[in-house]
């Protein structure tokens, strides 16, 4: 009776705690997400504020949820998950307000965007350096805190379910951008020339004509940088620069298999959608040729130009035609090919001068720091900008980081779809592509079927009048009068590292198709023409691992964004 009695008030004592900590928690989680927008409008004193007030709370919901009888609680075989969750979440968050966040705000006042620009060429890599150690804690800081959460959730009820998902949205969501930051504010001091110049390739992609990290590049340039001072000296076209006698052997036999000596060439050398095997061979080719190897990478298209042209205002060419974000994409890879089509060489000078007056623009005006980052970090999130750095510790540290362009790794099930053009025509300007990622119920014994289907469409009308250069079989006129529009394109799936492909279906029937591996991908390989106004479908069939992780998919980055959609369940 006794017993009995005691067991009623535990229980109900644990009730009411468990309702003051829920309401601490929301408390808390009120005050972070208010210290959080504060924080991306770069008002640092809202947010601070913010954080000290959700400390309160969150260490109220922490002393609330510990304890003999929570303890016991979470040991219970039907309360245990729930009362465990709520333990973890409650310690979790006090963590969050009482020590992490506080250093992140520190960090992000040191090296606010204001204070990143000691002249309109030069970035002071001071508060960089400062705030380096700071970000390097509360990344590792993050870490612990998302493993503490990713081990709750199962047999948790619906309402501590939902509030636990929700902090483990946010967290994630403030780990991958502590992480990134962490990162800049390490790597960008030596790469900016902390200790000593550095000359880095720049590649200008050009998605009219598609390669796998994005487009042909068909200019370039050499960035300088020293103790933070950017400078562009050399730019010029492709024209100007020669390939190698046979592809690199440090990129492997999978390589070699997949993709013959092409990549050799300096027009096939980024057929791979993983963006460090075409730096490396761009970086072997230039020290064949000028005698010097260089620091690394940095790839860009014309999309990235509009968005930074968007910061700095439009750049003016020596005859006072403009070049603004609104117009640098048609102007670069549609308008020169019309207005230059009898003189392939002038066109070449005329896309030469505009790289001229964009980077001159660039590095040329201050600016909005802020929006400059931004835009920055937009190029990077859609993999339109990317780099590569040719010293080993700081690529490794790159490696899975959108801007490093790589394959997806990591667990769970990924793809990524790229195209590259396989009639030297300028047509991708005009591609549209939709592409489903799709995965069937769990099933038992580890495997489930997966497809990943592409719809191409090359919206060009069949009667177009445009320039033998655009619409030509590798640079000339097509063979017919039939062929003049059709594009022609080689479909690649790079796919999850343990999937076993089982069929290629293009447009219903089976189609031929090559399979190899690159960097631990299984990859598939075919090759389709695309008539005007007409869809085409490809459709690859897969086992995949079955697993509790999100499915990722990754697409190429071209002229016209592609339509993606991705249902495939997790499993436990």
């Amino acid at each position: 009776m006794l017993a009995g009695a005691v067991l009623v008030v535990a229980l109900a004592w644990a009730g009411v705690t468990a309702l003051l900590a829920r309401g601490a928690l929301e408390d808390a989680q009120g005050h972070l997400d208010a210290a959080r927008a504060a924080a991306v409008r770069q008002d640092f004193a809202v947010a601070s504020e913010q954080v000290r007030a959700a400390a309160g709370p969150a260490h109220r919901a922490r002393r609330l949820t510990s304890g003999p009888l929570w303890a016991l609680g979470g040991r219970l075989p039907l309360t245990g998950p729930t009362v465990r969750a709520v333990t973890v979440s409650a310690r979790q968050v006090d963590v969050l307000a009482t020590r992490v966040l506080p250093e992140v705000l520190q960090a992000a006042q040191e090296a606010a965007p204001d204070r990143l620009r000691s002249s309109v060429d030069t970035i002071d890599l001071a508060p960089l350096a400062a705030a380096a150690a700071p970000l390097a804690d509360a990344d590792s800081a993050l870490a612990q805190v998302r493993a503490a959460l990713s081990g709750q959730g199962r047999g948790v009820v619906g309402p501590v379910r939902r509030g636990l998902t929700g902090l483990q949205g946010s967290v994630a969501d403030l780990a991958a951008s502590v992480h990134a930051a962490a990162l800049a504010a390490r790597l960008l001091p030596p790469m900016l020339g902390s200790a000593g110049p550095r000359e880095y390739l720049l590649a200008f992609q050009n998605p009219a004509e598609a390669r796998g990290t994005g487009g042909l590049v068909g200019g370039y340039g050499v960035l300088d940088t020293d103790h933070g001072r950017l400078s562009v000296q050399t730019l010029g076209t492709d024209a100007d620069l020669t390939g190698l006698p046979s592809v690199p052997a440090s990129l492997g036999a999978d390589y070699t298999a997949l993709w013959g000596s092409d990549p050799a060439l300096w027009v096939n050398s980024n057929e791979s959608a993983n963006f460090p095997f075409g730096a490396e061979i761009w970086l072997d080719a230039w020290q064949r040729q000028h005698g010097r190897r260089l620091d690394g990478v940095v790839a860009l298209d014309p999309e990235v130009l509009s968005a930074l042209l968007g910061v700095t205002g439009p750049a003016r060419l020596p005859d006072g035609e403009q070049i603004s974000a609104d117009t640098v994409v048609r102007q670069t890879m549609q308008t020169a090919y019309v207005r230059f089509a009898a003189d392939p060489a002038a066109r070449k000078t005329y896309l030469t001068t505009v790289s001229a007056a964009v980077v001159r623009r660039l590095l040329g005006t201050t600016g909005d720091t802020s929006a400059m980052l931004r835009a920055l970090g937009w190029a990077a999130g859609q993999r339109r900008l990317l780099v590569y750095s040719s010293h080993p510790d700081e690529e490794r540290a790159l490696a899975g980081q959108p801007i490093a362009g790589t394959l997806p790794d990591g667990p769970g099930p990924s793809a990524l779809v790229a195209v590259n053009n396989a009639a030297g025509n300028k047509l991708d300007y005009y591609l549209d592509r939709r592409i489903s990622y799709r995965g069937s119920v769990c099933r038992s014994g580890g495997m489930r079927p997966t497809r990943i289907e592409l719809d191409l469409t090359n919206t060009v009308a069949p009667d177009a009048s445009l320039p033998d250069y655009v619409v030509g079989v590798l640079g000339a006129h097509a063979a017919t009068a039939a062929e003049r529009n059709d594009d022609k394109v080689t479909a690649g799936f790079w796919l999850s590292p343990d999937a076993l492909v089982q069929q290629v279906l293009v447009d219903g029937h089976a189609a031929a198709f090559g399979l190899g591996r690159e960097a631990g991908h299984p990859v598939v390989l075919t090759t389709l023409t695309l008539q005007p106004r007409v869809t085409h479908t490809v459709v690859v069939s897969m086992l995949e691992p079955a697993t509790s992780a999100t499915a990722r998919l990754v697409v190429q980055p071209l002229v016209r964004p592609a339509t993606t959609s991705v249902s495939v369940p997790t499993c436990s």
